[in-house]
Order: C-alpha cells, then sequence, then structure tokens
C-alpha cells in the first residue's frame, strides 16, 4: 500500500513531528527528553512513498508497526498514544 507524500507528511505532524526545511529533503524530528527521532522525505518528486521504503522509515525511523501506522492514518492514534508506545517500546524514557 504505497502512500501519497503529502499524506505521509500529515501524519507524521499529527504525531508531534516538526518540519524543517532542506534544500533536497524535508526533514521531520521529534524532540523528546531523552531522544531525538528523525526522517526525512524526498522534496524532488511527487511520488509516493513505496511500501518497501515506508516499511524501512516504520521500523528503523519512526518505530511504528504497519498496524499502528494504520491507526495513525485513520486518524486513531495521538501524540500521547504514540509517545506512550514509544516508551512501551524502550526507544524513549
Amino acid at each position: 500500500m504505497p502512500i501519497a507524500k503529502r499524506d505521509f507528511i500529515q501524519i507524521l505532524q499529527r504525531l508531534g513531528f516538526s518540519e524543517i526545511q532542506g534544500k533536497d529533503y524535508l526533514f521531520f524530528e521529534l524532540r523528546t527528553a531523552s531522544r531525538i527521532i528523525r526522517t526525512k522525505v524526498s522534496r524532488g518528486s511527487d511520488k509516493d512513498i513505496s511500501n518497501a521504503l515506508l516499511s524501512h522509515i516504520l521500523r528503523h525511523q519512526i518505530y511504528l508497526t504497519k498496524a499502528e501506522f494504520n491507526q495513525a492514518k485513520q486518524g486513531q492514534l495521538s501524540q500521547d498514544e504514540y509517545m506512550h508506545l514509544l516508551r512501551e517500546k524502550g526507544i524513549i524514557q
């Protein structure tokens, strides 16, 4: 299930990520007391984010399962719930 870049960006913003403009990329970061979580999206193309790339971002950068991401996509995962998930997984303190 590829996802449109603008939809992915909206989900990141709902989860509390801040956007930082770069020349070739839009950078997103979520600052907590114990860690900074970062990801990026290319500015150069309007192509959708592929399944393979989305899986990598979820697993290694924003620490969500596909099911959790689908909840966020449907608006069922708030920023507070996301922070709680990160604490449960030991990503942040």
